[in-house]
């Protein structure tokens, strides 16, 4: 076996780990950068129109190196302080605290932060976003149980591709082999020793479900409320369709008519004509008795408006949303409203109590973020 050995460098690899280091603390700061930039960045326009095509830039503030600094007015001294610091003394705290100046406020002389900007992808952008959300309320259903296929590494063998070597495992074969010898050691290591990470099909139970998402398309939605209304069912259609692969998105748009169309037709579909709510929660129905039988389906109902409602209309509307409720998982209302303004719809969804029913109103372009989070959030609404 004198050829089949492997030898294991017992040098210092602290310096190799430099490169490392360095990368993790850049990714990090990038996490931690972008999570808190989430609510601005996914209502951006152009993250919406790229899908995927272009790079997102977000200004990084610089993270220097420890360095020896040299006072320049005192030669013999080195770094900062005056040659009587002592342990747990402040150095330099007033000198660089108050030399920082707000941006927006006009000219100024004291310097600032300096920046970098950082190019992430929109996969990026999607993945810390919508691995914070799943769908409230899923539960198995009796009569339709789907499996779903996903490959997970939870084997080991002595044979398998050169890629998936398990290090830990093999170094742990060779120390426990060397060890009933009398020797204390990982080396030597013995192709006997390697072991390989294997993987399994394995089969995950998974609820049917159904999205029924409802948009106003009538003439009162202006350019911000159907740009909201458009920037809350393109992030849905992305969590649902990066997560669930059986979950079906039925596409209502409405003004005083209300009409299935499909994804395209929906998120590019013109305003016109007057509100009539009820023809969207009419239609919600229809598609319930044609073609999702609750029996076999876990079943969302999503509607976005300004809540410029026909008053006459807000009777019909409590009476197929009570309807609604009683086939959903969860009822969903989305009210655009920038100027706090009366809303007929919203007064009349204040009134219910229904556990599988939750409004949200959104003021301005961050609050998308926030909606999403106020129906998905992985820890409301589970039964």
């Amino acid at each position: 076996m004198g050829d089949n050995r492997f030898i294991i460098s017992e040098e210092d690899w602290s310096i190799h780990w430099k490169g490392y280091s360095d990368q993790k603390r850049h990714q990090d700061k990038i996490k931690s950068v972008l999570k808190k930039k989430l609510p601005d960045l996914i209502s951006e326009e152009d993250m919406i129109l790229s899908k995927g095509k272009n790079i997102i830039r977000i200004p990084i503030r610089f993270m220097n190196e420890y360095k020896i600094r040299y006072n320049q007015e005192k030669n013999k001294y080195i770094g900062q302080g005056d040659g009587n610091s002592k342990v747990g003394d402040a150095i330099a705290k007033s000198r660089y605290i108050h030399q920082e100046t707000e941006t927006g406020e006009g000219a100024g002389d004291k310097s600032g932060k300096d920046y970098y900007e950082a190019e992430i992808s929109f996969k990026e952008v999607e993945e810390a976003f919508l691995s914070q959300l799943k769908l409230p309320n899923l539960i198995e259903k009796e009569k339709d149980n789907i499996k779903t296929k996903t490959t997970k590494f939870n084997d080991i063998r002595k044979k398998g591709l050169q890629g998936n070597i398990d290090k830990k495992r093999t170094l742990l074969e060779a120390y426990r082999r060397n060890a009933i010898r009398g020797q204390s050691s990982f080396f030597p290591v013995y192709l006997e020793d390697i072991r390989y990470k294997t993987w399994n099909t394995v089969e995950n139970p998974e609820s049917k479900a159904v999205v029924l998402a409802m948009m106003d398309t009538s003439g009162s939605m202006g350019d911000f409320e159907k740009y909201i209304a458009r920037s809350f069912f393109f992030w849905m259609t992305q969590f649902l369709q990066s997560n669930y692969e059986t979950v079906e998105i039925a596409f209502i748009a409405h003004h005083t008519e209300a009409n299935v169309v499909d994804e395209a037709s929906f998120f590019s579909k013109g305003q016109s004509g007057g509100t009539i709510c009820s023809s969207a929660y009419r239609k919600a129905i229809e598609l319930i008795d044609e073609r999702y039988d609750p029996n076999r389906y876990n079943i969302y109902t999503f509607h976005v408006s300004d809540g410029d409602n026909l008053i006459s209309d807000n009777r019909r509307c409590e009476h197929l949303v009570k309807a609604l409720l009683e086939y959903s998982s969860l009822f969903g209302y989305v009210e655009v409203n920038q100027y706090q303004r009366h809303s007929t719809l919203m007064r009349l969804f204040k009134e219910r109590n229904e556990a599988n029913f939750d409004s949200y109103t959104i003021k301005k372009k961050s609050d998308v973020y926030y909606a999403m989070q106020h129906f998905f959030s992985a820890k409301k609404h589970d039964i």
